[in-house]
């Protein structure tokens, strides 16, 4: 009823696919960064991909 779809609020608000990171990846990508994509499959606890923006940023 608001007048805006869901589907594309939630397709501006995608979070990368490394489920430490907050950061929003660019165009269609899953991640926000090379960092980011080499974490597939891995766990990880601090995110550095270097975004300062990062709330899994290890450096804040």
């Amino acid at each position: 009823m608001g007048g805006t779809k869901g589907d594309s609020m939630s397709e501006n608000k995608k979070k990368c696919a490394n489920p430490v990171c907050s950061c929003v990846p660019t165009g269609k990508n899953k991640y926000c960064s090379a960092y980011c994509e080499g974490t597939a499959g891995q766990t990880v606890m601090i995110c550095h991909c270097g975004h300062e923006e990062c709330a899994g940023n290890a450096t804040k």
